[in-house]
């Protein structure tokens, strides 16, 4: 069984709608590993009958005072005291004597450390011993015997059985005090507190980020752990004394943890590859004298270190979504494929992942460190998106799915493939449209979320089975208001499976050159297309705005960065924030083939912003795209900040065109007749348009026939103009003062 968490998907974000596919990192990295092994991993058990179990751990000052330990005797001596304490404390705790009744029956025994999880049920059970022998007697046996094996710690066993009602059932109580006996025959012997007995799984009382409240103290611990020196790891035992030093509490001590072994056990990329899994030995030492593991063996090194810090955790094996996983996969009668750990933290059980958090598969199949914290202690709806425990022998094992209402496997299978980057950017799973990987549809689709954070993104769109891209085919955009939502429309021209990645990136946090994170990976299957088949949009990058026109106080009026066309028309309303800088634009329109179209738009002037009047010559799809600067700037080059769609669905009978204006016609500004570019000769037209500041307004034909405009109000002027035959174009012309006239619109005329 092995496992392996990847980097995170990502693209460059780049604003060149044609380097698409080549500005998203493509590479098996973005994937996890999972073998289809069988488990090897055990679920949690029962200590003693359901007993309410007690464990004490008794400092003595005398071990502070030992050297290297090799006489268990001697050590016996050391540990009477000890004992009488653990009796002492027991019964302090509530299992009080009764006339004629001994608080304890049962022996003192010493163990192996490894052996205490692997006793015999049934031996545990069966020491009532009914002998009214002092403890002490029965002690030099039990040391008899543990002096035959090679035992590094030893264990004082106490049970007893508390008085009850004869219509009771027996309990029964353990109390274990370990001491750690030191190999280092200059070390000192440290008291080492066994792993507390949990209650059994259930949902976590607090969510994650209430629960660490304090990234500065857990940024602590990581420095700490990243820069054990080789002393602290000539064992496991003096490691996790070394990790746990800066620590007060189980939460830290378990985050030292998980940070020490996602950097220092690194994944065993050879064995899943060749499926041979040659590292069959995956206990905690083994993997720690190795450092190069399968899951089993992350797994199995977290939850010994621990059991040596006294914190309850288990091995929980299942099955995960990792690199082999592809929207539809059917999981049902599949062995489980992966192990993680489930530890215990203030009071409730959190879901730990230490193979995801400790790097990626490189793209030549080399492993790379890279730590992620998303895994330890992942807020558990979050979790089974990607993790669902699995064991059919064991009853109840859903519960460590640690949710109030467990998924099915089927559910499971059948839920989207959501990545980190969903969650920590504060998409909500709830909101999507379509809780399915496989989405089937007829004719076209539009899958749709959103979230509480303000994000950018970009996605790829492609046929399944060759790869070819279909991301013309798509129109995805965020909510122009506020962009914490996304949807995505799509018309594919034939059926067949198609494969959807989006990626994205907080749009005010993360600069316009910031990376895009992988959200997410959905299944579209068109079982219906539509005829005939629609046409393709315009390329682009990104529909809408983006960061960098945020920044610059521009935004849309309406959610949807589109317009529909009437009468030849459409009109797209901007509005620009006030208390920023002023800005100045400028635009192109092209068709669907990147054909820029001529005189196709016009720019007024708003008490909020501006709009840009956009004529089509026929039915289509159209781009509609926006460049900016900020007025002050001395630069000539506008930057790139968004493209908007422009869809016609009717016949243009009389296409429309518009008159060239200069910058001269500026804030302020309005044209209201004639607002067509092109105008009949032979014809009088009127003339009414607003600028303001202007002395003088005149209308030339060709070179020399002027006519001037008559002021009415404060900025309006209008009056009627004849065209002659002859000429060829028309021009409007504006004087601030004397005879110097400057053209701020021009017509064409025939």
């Amino acid at each position: 069984m092995g496992c392996i968490q990847s980097k995170e998907r990502e693209t460059t974000g780049k604003s060149d709608p044609k380097k698409l596919t080549s500005d998203v990192t493509h590479d098996v990295s973005s994937s996890r590993v999972c073998s289809t092994l069988p488990p090897n991993s055990q679920p949690p058990r029962e200590k003693v009958k359901q007993a309410a179990t007690t464990t004490t751990t008794v400092q003595h000052p005398t071990l502070e005072r030992m050297s290297n330990t090799e006489d268990f005797t001697s050590a016996l001596n050391m540990f009477k005291e000890m004992e009488a304490r653990a009796f002492r404390q027991l019964s302090r705790k509530g299992r009080s004597r009764r006339s004629g009744t001994r608080p304890f029956r049962g022996v003192r025994r010493l163990v192996r450390t490894t052996e205490v999880e692997e006793e015999d049920e049934g031996e545990k059970d069966g020491e009532d011993d009914d002998d009214d022998e002092e403890e002490d007697d029965l002690a030099p046996q039990a040391v008899k015997g543990a002096r035959t094996a090679d035992v590094n710690q030893l264990v004082i066993e106490l049970t007893g059985e508390k008085s009850q009602p004869p219509t009771t059932k027996e309990e029964k109580y353990v109390t274990r005090v370990n001491v750690q006996l030191n190999n280092n025959k200059t070390g000192t012997p440290e008291v080492a507190p066994d792993t507390r007995v949990a209650p059994p799984p259930a949902p976590p009382k607090l969510r994650r980020k209430d629960l660490i409240n304090d990234q500065n103290t857990l940024k602590n611990i990581d420095d700490h752990a990243a820069v054990a020196p080789v002393s602290a790891c000539t064992s496991l035992p003096a490691l996790v004394q070394y990790l746990s030093r800066p620590c007060s509490n189980d939460l830290q001590r378990a985050r030292a943890f998980y940070r020490w072994i996602t950097g220092n056990i690194s994944y065993a990329v050879s064995s899943y590859r060749s499926g041979s899994y040659k590292y069959k030995d995956n206990s905690a030492e083994a993997v720690f004298r190795r450092r190069r593991c399968v899951c089993a063996g992350y797994a199995r090194i977290f939850k010994e270190m621990c059991r040596l810090a006294g914190i309850p955790c288990e091995v929980v094996c299942g099955h995960a979504k990792g690199v082999d996983n592809t929207p539809g996969n059917v999981l049902t009668g599949k062995d489980a494929n992966h192990d993680w750990n489930c530890v215990y933290i203030d009071n409730s059980w959190w879901p730990v992942d230490c193979t995801w958090g400790a790097g990626f598969i490189t793209e030549d199949f080399g492993f790379k460190f890279r730590f992620n914290d998303f895994y330890f202690l992942t807020d558990p709806d979050i979790f089974v998106f990607t993790h669902f425990p699995y064991n059919p022998k064991k009853p109840n094992f859903d519960d460590w799915q640690l949710i109030a209402k467990p998924w099915s496997l089927t559910k499971f299978e059948k839920a989207p493939l959501l990545e980190p980057a969903f969650f920590s950017l504060g998409l909500d799973p709830a909101s999507l449209s379509h809780f399915l990987n496989v989405i089937e549809f007829r004719d076209s689709v539009e899958l749709s979320f959103r979230g509480s954070t303000a994000i950018s993104t970009v996605q790829e769109l492609f046929d399944s089975k060759s790869g070819q891209s279909y991301a013309d085919f798509s129109f995805k955009y965020e909510n122009q208001r506020d962009f914490k939502s996304v949807s995505c429309t799509f018309k594919p021209p034939s059926t067949g499976d198609y494969t959807l990645k989006l990626f994205a990136k907080d749009l005010h946090k993360d600069s316009e050159d910031a990376e895009y994170k992988w959200l997410g990976e959905f299944l579209l299957r068109c079982t219906k297309a539509s005829q005939p088949a629609p046409s393709s949009y315009p390329s682009a990058l990104r529909w809408g705005f983006g960061p960098k026109a945020v920044a610059m106080g521009l935004r849309f009026s309406h959610g949807k960065p589109s317009a529909v066309v009437k009468d030849g028309v459409a009109k797209l309303h901007f509005e620009i924030d006030k208390s920023k800088q002023s800005i100045s634009t400028i635009c192109k329109v092209t068709t669907s083939e990147d054909k820029v179209l001529e005189n196709a738009s016009f720019k007024e002037y708003t008490d909020t912003g501006f709009t840009y009047l956009v004529a089509v010559p026929k039915k289509g799809n159209y781009k509609f795209t926006l460049y900016a600067k900020h007025a002050s700037s001395d630069s000539n080059s506008f930057a790139f900040v968004g493209d908007f769609l422009i869809e016609c669905n009717t016949l243009i009978k009389a296409p429309v065109s518009f008159p060239k204006a200069s910058p001269n016609f500026g804030e302020g500004c309005k044209l209201f007749e004639p607002i067509h570019g092109f105008l009949q000769s032979n014809r009088q037209v009127k003339f009414r348009l607003r600028i303001p500041g202007a002395a003088k307004v005149a209308v030339i034909l060709g070179e020399s026939e002027w006519t001037h405009l008559t002021q009415h109000g404060n900025d309006t002027w209008e009056g009627l103009v004849s065209l002659s035959g002859n000429a060829k174009s028309a021009g409007v012309y504006l004087s601030k003062g004397g005879n110097n006239f400057t053209e701020v619109l021009s017509y064409k005329v025939g």
